[in-house]
């Protein structure tokens, strides 16, 4: 597989065509610095530049990029043959060509007709915005009253949209990925402007020239959106930093055997940008794999750890010697297991095990959904309906999704791949949720009966003990009783309930339903009267018991038991919902259906593009379920 397939920190170009020869020198160092200043020093990051390679400020940015080893993706606002006329020697042409073919990538703008040059260049101006991290501006900083210029193409980076409003509306024309498309709530995305003052030909030089400004969104702070992009970048250096790490400690025959998109055989004969874009899922699909068992195996660990904390407690405060001499061994164990929790806790949230885990899995599920849209011809982008909505902390998500999808577009587009999309999707999706969606539930079932059995078990103890003492009155017994059997009868309802849906023949459910649920109600409400009448039985009745005339030592194991049989269902219903089991079972049977649903269709361009849509939205709302549900220190 090659290099490890790292995600580009992206730098769009745009500044005036008319630059000063004497400055040529000056403003490289300080392009140089800036990008310099935008990795951070993260030598993990490759850099993008994304520039239409006019005269001027898009070639000099262009230069000193690919000097400093960036790749260059060219974007042009209409046909070369007639992008060439806009050069006026010879030197300027081959200057351009000799550029062109350094370029990893070049994309032409889609043509429009009835568009004029001047709304062309607006146009490849806003796109080169709208797909980049950073904007790098070589701008006197002067408002000019044409269309297409660099002033326009600034407003229109701090902005999110043009003020023209009919350059807006071309703008809104555009067609994914370049632009919005036909998405009427597509959001406007601001972004950062990095301006160098700097002066023009045959115009007064202006005030500060060369000058560094940092330039944000109109209405937010430049400190507040500076932080905001520095934590957007910090996790992708951290990405990058992590697929380094997994291409050195995995061989190529492990990542291939990883491949899950298509097979080998059909990989090997697919166009070189997507056997490049499946390595990129595949990276970012085995990341997160790798941090999922990181995050499953500190929940478990924490757990064990608290309930053997647990246990220490129980030995020191109630398992004492007739001589009523205290083991001080327990109480350092008891503190010693809860220092250990808290050190495990805090060493999977300084790794971020949990973020890293969702937000890997973010990416290769928008990946997946990427590459079989362009395998089936389409050129929308999977960031557009990603989580639109959900800014700043998952903004590097769609950033990535951008920059490796984006050279796609200057790719041929693959014809004849209807059986493997059929197959290797559409079959192999429905194929796994119909695997993954009764795992699921069996995993809830499991743990849901052992945390019933474990409450019952402590119930159970509880009740002998309050029965198994001559002392306790009738009412202490009455209430034991019927908070007994309310629990009791919560538990059968809840299991009978879980069992009615995942276990009954559908064509019986509606008429078994019908037919439980008046019982369900009535234990409900034999729930609601038991704890009423119990606490007006405590109330009335529980100053009858001494507690001073029990014997603890006698009765030490029966507390025991019942104290840690609570605490072990408590773990687990915890454990149960940080892994967020139920939801998931719904959510893969919901997708199961759908796959199951476009089986008998056609694998055309209209159904893997209404697939997609539903895939990224259904990985969206796994990611913020999870999000509210990370690992935590088990608490009351």
């Amino acid at each position: 597989m090659g290099a490890p397939p790292l995600a580009p920190l992206v730098v769009g170009v745009t500044g005036h065509r008319d630059l000063r020869d004497e400055d040529r020198g000056r403003l490289r160092m300080l392009v140089g610095r800036e990008l310099d200043r935008l990795l951070g020093g993260s030598p993990a990051t490759p850099l993008m530049i994304l520039s239409p390679l006019a005269d001027g400020a898009d070639r000099l940015v262009a230069r000193e990029g690919l000097y400093r080893g960036a790749r260059l993706v060219v974007l042009l606002p209409m046909e070369q043959r007639f992008y060439e006329e806009d050069f006026e020697t010879e030197e300027s042409l081959l200057e351009f060509r000799k550029l062109l073919s350094e370029a990893e990538a070049v994309v032409t703008l889609p043509p429009a007709e009835g568009r004029s040059r001047q709304y062309a260049y607006a146009l490849v101006g806003a796109c080169v915005a709208r797909h980049s991290h950073a904007l790098l501006a070589l701008w006197d900083g002067k408002q000019a009253g044409g269309t297409g210029g660099t002033a326009q193409i600034v407003d229109f980076q701090r902005s999110g949209r043009f003020e023209d409003a009919g350059l807006q509306a071309a703008f809104q024309q555009l067609p994914e990925p370049f632009g919005p498309g036909s998405d009427p709530l597509s959001a406007p995305e601001p972004g950062l402007v990095i301006q160098i003052l700097t002066p023009r030909r045959g115009r007064a030089l202006p005030e500060g020239a060369f000058e560094v400004l940092r330039l944000g969104p109109d209405k937010t702070p430049i400190k507040l959106f500076s932080k905001a992009l520095q934590a957007t970048r910090d996790r992708l250096h951290e990405f990058n930093a992590d697929i380094e790490r997994l291409w050195r400690t995995t061989d190529d025959d492990e990542r291939a055997t990883a491949k899950s998109l298509v097979t080998q055989d059909e990989d090997l004969r697919l166009p070189c940008p997507l056997r490049r874009l499946h390595d990129q899922q595949t990276g970012a699909d085995l990341l997160a794999q790798r941090f999922q068992r990181q995050t499953k195996q500190a929940a478990v660990v924490l757990s064990a750890v608290v309930f053997l904390a647990a246990i220490a407690f129980a030995h020191h405060s109630t398992l004492v010697p007739t001589d009523g001499r205290k083991n001080p061994w327990a109480l350092a164990l008891y503190l010693g297991f809860l220092a250990a929790a808290a050190g495990i806790h805090a060493l999977s949230s300084h790794r971020n095990d949990h973020s890293r885990f969702l937000d890997y899995r973010a990416v290769a599920e928008g990946l997946r959904v990427q590459f079989y849209w362009r395998l089936a011809g389409l050129d929308k982008a999977a960031a557009d309906h990603y989580l639109r909505w959900q800014r700043n902390e998952l903004d590097w998500i769609r950033n990535v999704l951008r920059a490796w999808a984006f050279p796609l577009l200057a790719a041929p587009r693959p014809s004849g791949m209807e059986p493997m999309l059929r197959q290797r999707w559409i079959q192999g999706q429905w194929d796994y949720f119909k695997k993954r969606e009764p795992q699921k539930r069996r995993q809830r079932l499991r743990l849901t009966s052992v945390r019933n059995t474990l409450v019952l078990l402590s119930l159970g103890v509880a009740a002998f003990e309050v029965f198994h003492q001559p002392e306790s009155s009738l009412w202490a017994k009455g209430l034991t009783a019927l908070v007994c059997l309310g629990a009791s009868a919560t538990i059968w309802k809840d299991l009978k309930a879980f069992r009615l849906k995942v276990l009954w023949k559908p064509d019986a459910r509606e008429s078994n339903t019908s037919i439980l649920r008046g019982t369900l109600d009535a234990f409900e409400g034999f729930l609601c009267v038991s704890v009423l009448l119990g606490g007006l039985w405590s109330w009335a009745g529980w100053e009858q018991v001494d507690p001073r005339r029990l014997d603890l030592a006698e009765d030490a194991w029966r507390m025991v038991v019942m104290g840690l049989s609570a605490v072990a269902a408590a773990l687990i219903y915890g454990y149960g919902e940080t892994m967020a089991l139920s939801d998931e079972s719904k959510q893969y049977e919901r997708m199961e259906r759908i796959f199951n649903a476009a089986l008998p269709w056609t694998a055309g361009p209209d159904l893997i593009e209404a697939l997609g849509k539903e895939a990224l939205a259904e990985n969206g709302e796994w990611v913020l379920m999870h999000r509210e549900r990370p690992v935590e220190l088990p608490h009351a």
